[in-house]
């Protein structure tokens, strides 16, 4: 009796027709990154939003088209979903942490934590967030029409940057006359690049390459080789030349995890490796304690180290972060003021002063620029744990060895990048809907790694 073969992936058979999740994930990765509208940085953000939202829409749409089918066909102990599996651990802390985002903004007192014109973090896009996230971890798939098209984004974009570093002005993004360094010589918050517009988050986005692009070199063979290693090397070098630090401290704290969790060396090296590495940063902890450096951060965290903590660190946010934390009372703690309504909450206002007193810049605070302070401040702590534990879960197959696929490894480590490098920048809906596509492909990825029982 001949043996049936089982059915690895999505639990679905294969047909001749691609999947149309696949086919708008194709679209919608060039289409968000690089479109760009006609009043260039200064309407960005509000282009972007809207692109977004036809695409989730056009998702949305797919998604119940194909939620009917798999009703209608059902089969006995056949789950009701689109990819015809049950839920796995990361998608239910995703629905807890979509449901903690809903009560807050439920019992927010501001009507904007829904929808607003002027944030574009509000509950719309957390819906649509959360949507993305379902649709690609049940019904995509990391494949190689989708590493051509996110090589080929991204050699645009990184062309972009170069572009503009050399005083050029592609797309006419910056006004009349005006190129990066001049603007930037103008004044210093007029810091934009590439198609996604302020440099914080152009450093996310690079550091996010780099990780992406060193990891599909490493794994691929020949000639293939060379166009990604290009690719992420140039990516480097412009993530350095913007001298963002976010994007920098998340690469070089992303790769660092990733080569102690990746490395394919016996336990006693790993423990060896873990202990020089610990030695090393305690050792160079020790240096900066002892010798002050010119270099700001360095210096800044020399005077940590000696116990002096000034608000003006971090370019100002260690001031954000006290004045959020010291507004959240036992209420918002548990369920936040709402998602994205931080410039409602009326925070005394974000000022920065040079070395002999005198104001600079003088703005209100609409962000905390940390990411789970942003999340705990306005949705919770219960939104916080779920988000985190969602997190945790969609990397669980990252971090075990056996039975890791290439296209977990990579996407883990650029997960990793990405989270490292938000600590410190600020969320915008120019960049998040890429973390959620990026969740859900290495959640699809670890899904697939085992055969469906």
């Amino acid at each position: 009796m001949a043996k049936r073969k089982r059915n690895y992936g999505h639990g679905r058979k294969r047909s001749g027709f691609p999947e149309p999740v696949q086919l708008w994930l194709l679209f919608f990765l060039p289409c968000f990154v690089l479109l760009v509208g006609s009043k260039g940085f200064s309407g960005i953000s509000e282009l972007k939003t809207r692109i977004f939202y036809v695409c989730s829409a056009i998702l949305a749409a797919i998604v119940l088209i194909r939620l009917v089918v798999a009703l209608c066909t059902r089969k006995g102990g056949r789950w009701p979903t689109p990819g015809g599996r049950r839920l796995n651990p990361a998608q239910i802390a995703a629905l807890c942490y979509l449901g903690f985002t809903l009560l807050s903004a439920a019992l927010s007192p501001y009507k904007d934590a829904w929808y607003s014109s002027k944030d574009h973090g509000n509950m719309l896009s957390e819906a649509c967030y959360l949507l993305v996230f379902f649709a690609v971890s049940c019904l995509a798939k990391p494949d190689k029409s989708l590493k051509y098209v996110f090589l080929g984004t991204a050699g645009v974009y990184c062309l972009i940057i170069a572009v503009q570093l050399l005083g050029g002005n592609p797309l006419g993004l910056y006004p009349n006359g005006y190129t990066y360094r001049s603007l930037y010589r103008l004044r210093a918050s007029y810091h934009f690049a590439a198609t996604t517009g302020n440099a914080d988050l152009v450093s996310v986005v690079l550091c996010t390459v780099v990780s992406l692009c060193l990891g599909i070199t490493l794994s691929e063979r020949g000639r293939r080789r060379i166009f990604p290693a290009a690719l992420a090397a140039l990516s480097l070098a412009e993530l350095l030349l913007i001298d963002v630090l976010c994007g920098v401290v998340g690469l070089f704290l992303g790769l660092l995890v990733s080569a102690f969790v990746l490395a394919r060396v016996k336990p006693r090296v790993r423990v060896w490796a873990l202990a020089a590495a610990v030695f090393l940063g305690l050792g160079f902890l020790g240096f900066l304690w002892y010798v002050p450096t010119p270099i700001p951060l360095f210096r800044e965290i020399h005077s940590i180290l000696h116990g002096e903590i000034s608000d003006s660190f971090g370019s100002g946010r260690v001031e954000i972060w006290r004045k959020m934390l010291a507004r959240l009372d036992r209420r918002q703690l548990l369920f936040g003021c709402g998602p994205d309504t931080v410039r409602l909450t009326a925070l005394e206002p974000f000022r920065t002063y040079d070395e002999t007193g005198k104001l600079l810049r003088q703005a209100a605070i609409t962000d905390a620029h940390c990411w789970p302070l942003q999340m705990l401040y306005c949705q919770g702590v219960f939104a916080l744990l779920s988000f985190a534990a969602t997190v945790v879960l969609a990397l669980r197959p990252w971090f075990h060895s056996k039975g890791r696929t290439a296209a977990v490894e990579i996407l883990g480590a650029a997960l990793l990048c990405f989270l490292f490098a938000m600590l410190f920048c600020f969320t915008s809906v120019i960049i998040m809907p890429l973390f959620w596509t990026l969740l859900g492909l290495l959640t699809a990825a670890g899904a697939r790694r085992e055969p469906e029982r």
